[in-house]
């Protein structure tokens, strides 16, 4: 995790320092039931080796914790 600083508009916050592919969060939904994101049917953003988007904190910590990173 990498800390992110507070700007004039957001809090500090922290990040992943590496990507979530969506080949391995679907690992994660296939092995826990966890629901799947957003744009997981639409073409532009659901191929293997792109980064998951569409996931909330809640689904980030939870998938990071599966994955141990």
């Amino acid at each position: 995790m990498v800390l992110i600083p507070a700007r004039p508009s957001t809090s500090s916050f922290y990040m992943d320092r590496f990507e979530v592919t969506n080949a391995q969060y679907r690992k994660f939904v296939r092995a826990t039931g966890h629901r799947e994101p957003s744009y997981w049917y639409d073409d532009d953003y659901n191929q293997p080796n792109q980064p998951v988007v569409g996931v909330s904190w809640h689904d980030a910590v939870a998938v990071t914790s599966q994955l141990g990173l």
